[in-house]
């Protein structure tokens, strides 16, 4: 569309010129003689003006659209640098990903090595455990019958065995569990307690931890005495069992 303006714009200049400046062979109107009319001359005039503005208005357009093809281009350029960009940029997270991934199974793997040697320890200390009781039990089964077997002058060392026996068997009891109550201490409840997470571990189990308070306990205290609040502390431990 532009180039059939542009050509007919050059027709018309080109019509309109010879009239203008002569013929061919260089003949002017002043030399034959004859009188050229001015507004002929004046249409052909306005007819170059329009045809040469048009020439430069489709070169303007021409140019412009020239110009709206190299932003383009640049635009073009910019996105796909932005594209390629932004796929070096996941990668990049992508091998992140990957990398945190296996950094966590290798945690997850050295966490179950952890536990199942806790589980062999736990497991060796209950053996233990298991050898001792069954060696106090053959120990005690054996002191049943020495002193079912001896004289009656060796019958009064063993009873004073057993009751030696019984005296260090209460203390350890002591030692372990509340005087007022009868319940567990603080460090021999920690023990119990690690004891039970440990074999809920192992046998992938489940248990119970409740957590009880005594509303009103120091009022009791102030207004009964301590001996009343231990009596209420020894009701509820006596109830808990």
């Amino acid at each position: 569309m532009k180039k059939s303006k542009a050509r007919e714009a050059r027709n018309a200049v080109g019509a309109a010129a010879p009239g203008a400046s002569g013929d061919a062979h260089g003949t002017s109107a002043t030399t034959t003689g004859e009188a050229r009319d001015p507004d002929e001359t004046l249409d052909r005039a306005e007819a170059v003006n329009r045809a040469a503005t048009e020439l430069a208005e489709i070169a303007e357009a021409m140019y412009k659209a020239a110009m709206t093809r190299g932003e383009a281009a640049d635009v073009r350029e910019r996105a796909l640098a932005e594209l390629a960009a932004a796929a070096e940029a996941r990668q990049k997270t992508l091998a992140e990903l990957a990398g945190a991934a296996e950094a966590r199974q290798k945690t997850l793997a050295e966490r179950d090595e952890i536990a199942n040697s806790r589980d062999r320890a736990a497991a060796e200390r209950d053996g233990i455990a298991n050898a001792r009781d069954r060696t106090a039990a053959e120990r005690d089964a054996i002191a049943g019958s020495r002193a079912a077997a001896a004289p009656d002058g060796a019958g009064g060392e063993l009873e004073d065995a057993a009751l030696e026996k019984a005296r260090l068997e209460a203390e350890l009891q002591r030692a372990h569990l509340d005087t007022l109550t009868g319940t567990f201490r603080r460090e021999m409840g920690r023990l119990a307690l690690r004891n039970e997470i440990e074999r809920a571990r192992r046998t992938n189990g489940k248990f119970v931890i409740a957590f009880i308070d005594v509303d009103g306990l120091k009022g009791v205290n102030d207004r009964d005495g301590h001996a009343a609040g231990d009596r209420v502390l020894r009701t509820l431990a006596a109830t808990m069992r």
